[in-house]
């Protein structure tokens, strides 16, 4: 687009040599048209790209890998996965990430969700802050449906699957003891995506069992047991 100024409005930065909004998310036809003056046109074709395959790199990890790539280029182009080439032999298949089993792996299952909506005064209105920019009501509980879609205007829709996230695995820190952990990620992760116990990764070898944080016996520890319970409910004149 040439709007600089509509681009400005919508908190990007205008990128005059390449006709951009950059700094801003761009990346669906939605979020384009929706600053004045700009429009969602195509830009590589499937034969635009074939001369950049011997630029990919199988040994890459950044949150843009081949694998990442391949991903979005395969589907589109090949005709079906019965002709996609394997592109990288050696390479980590996505199951290998969090599981041990490739034909037990629910590729394709949503693990994470995004409360997604445009309706800004309808987050305020529920004592949320707008974020235009990931089109999200941040600042209040979103992380179920139930929650998400009494927003007028929001809906929970799907963010990333199994296979989505296995790129991401060689960034997670087994020594890391944050709330979102990578040991809280993976009790997230592997129930949905490796279709049984069974079929875990050990993923992180060295590092501290649940159980070892308060017992000996890995056998005899109840990790479901309930410890603490919490009173919830919504009826606030009751309360």
């Amino acid at each position: 687009g040439t709007e600089s100024q509509a681009c400005e409005d919508a908190g990007g930065s205008y990128n005059a040599e390449g006709s951009s909004c950059d700094d801003i998310d761009t990346f669906s036809s939605e979020e384009c048209d929706a600053i004045p003056g700009f429009t969602f046109e195509p830009s590589a074709t499937c034969q635009d790209l074939a001369p950049l395959a011997p630029f990919l790199d199988c040994n890459d990890n950044d949150i843009f890998s081949t694998g990442f790539l391949l991903s979005i280029i395969q589907p589109i182009c090949c005709g079906g996965e019965e002709n996609y080439l394997d592109f990288c032999p050696d390479a980590e298949k996505p199951y290998e990430a969090f599981c041990t089993s490739e034909a037990d792996f629910n590729s394709d299952a949503v693990v994470f969700n995004s409360c997604i909506g445009t309706e800004s005064q309808a987050c305020e209105d529920a004592g949320g802050s707008y974020n235009a920019e990931g089109s999200s009501c941040d600042d209040i509980d979103t992380f179920s449906s139930e929650e998400c879609d009494a927003i007028p205007g929001f809906t929970f829709e799907p963010s990333a699957t199994c296979q989505d996230l296995a790129p991401l695995a060689p960034f997670l820190d087994c020594n890391d003891n944050d709330i979102f952990s990578t040991g809280f990620l993976l009790s997230i992760i592997q129930p949905i995506c490796c279709g049984g116990e069974e079929n875990y990764l050990d993923f992180c070898p060295d590092a501290e069992k649940p159980y070892e944080a308060f017992c000996t016996s890995e056998a005899d520890f109840n990790s479901d047991a309930v410890v603490f319970n919490s009173c919830i409910g919504t009826e606030s004149q009751a309360c």
